[in-house]
């Protein structure tokens, strides 16, 4: 079964599951469609998008298996980011894809997944252990080779600290980037929303990297959040925005999970992924004008009466 809301990938994906001697018993693009359908045909895999007009992939996931018990719901998202990743492993999923994987790659993990086994992409982004304000300790270690035998990539560090801000270094500029977008490029540079000019469109990862000026801007911000680690006593290598810029290039049209939520009317990560590492750097006297403008425009831009203070 196929469950995915843009018909052209829907049908193309139905048809190399036919082509390669799988039975297709429903194509739909609704969330309450397919629980429904999968009520009457009853399928062994679901391929599911996460992005559905109705609701959530992880409800859908859900609703799902508690219909269909023996149902594995494979995710095939647009999405690698480890919050959907995990919110959608936690639903019940028994693998997670990227659309941007190959023909043979997405077949394999169609019959893999109908095998009994949990398959991820490679390289899709997963759990990082590790132990506040200490070393791993040998308990880090088991909980890390379970998580890994259940299929879910993931590390252990021996410095939480370090490793959020590496993930800031790829989270400020493209979630931040994709909702400003919104307001326009002269806006996002000096911190303020031009009055009466209409929102503009929200871009893409690809889209970002596109536009030699955006691309400037996402490589600013970049260093800037290395920057602010460094001052901070924490090694981040100034090397990981380019190997995050490469990365991405190759992830295509991806929304950042902060870009869904402002296309949805949900409130914005405005605290944890903006405004205190924002708190953090303006406490130890370092600089980051491009971050502070940023974050100006997206308390501007965020739905009404959402707290986004810097307390």
């Amino acid at each position: 079964m196929v469950v995915d809301d843009h018909p052209m990938w829907r049908d193309a994906v139905a048809r190399d599951l036919t082509e390669a001697g799988f039975d297709v018993v429903a194509a739909v693009g609704e969330g309450a469609h397919a629980l429904r359908a999968a009520a009457a045909v009853r399928p062994d895999v679901v391929v599911l998008d996460l992005q559905l007009p109705d609701m959530p992939g992880v409800e859908v996931t859900r609703g799902m298996l508690a219909t269909c018990p023996r149902a594995r719901v494979l995710i095939l998202s647009a999405s690698g980011e480890q919050q959907d990743v995990l919110d959608a492993v936690k639903a019940g999923a028994a693998g997670y894809i990227v659309k941007s994987a190959g023909r043979a790659e997405f077949l394999d993990a169609v019959r893999r997944t109908a095998a009994g086994d949990a398959v991820f992409s490679p390289g899709l982004a997963g759990l990082v252990l590790g132990e506040f304000r200490r070393y791993p300790e040998p308990r880090t270690q088991d909980i890390a080779s379970m998580i890994r035998h259940a299929g879910i990539p993931c590390e252990v560090t021996d410095n939480l600290a370090r490793a959020h801000w590496e993930k800031l270094v790829w989270n400020i500029p493209f979630n931040g980037l994709g909702v400003a977008s919104a307001a326009g490029i002269a806006a996002v540079a000096r911190g303020s929303l031009s009055p009466g000019r209409p929102r503009g469109p929200l871009l893409t990862t690809d889209q970002l990297l596109a536009d030699p000026a955006w691309e400037t801007l996402v490589r600013e911000l970049m260093h800037e959040v290395i920057h602010a680690a460094h001052g901070l006593g924490l090694k981040v290598s100034e090397a990981l925005a380019e190997k995050h810029i490469s990365g991405t290039r190759t992830m295509g049209a991806y929304k950042a999970s902060t870009l869904v939520d402002f296309e949805r009317g949900q409130p914005l990560e405005l605290h944890s992924v903006f405004l205190e590492p924002l708190r953090l750097a303006r406490q130890a006297g370092l600089a980051t004008p491009r971050l502070a403008a940023l974050c100006s425009v997206l308390q501007q831009l965020a739905p009404a009466g959402q707290a986004s203070s810097l307390s």
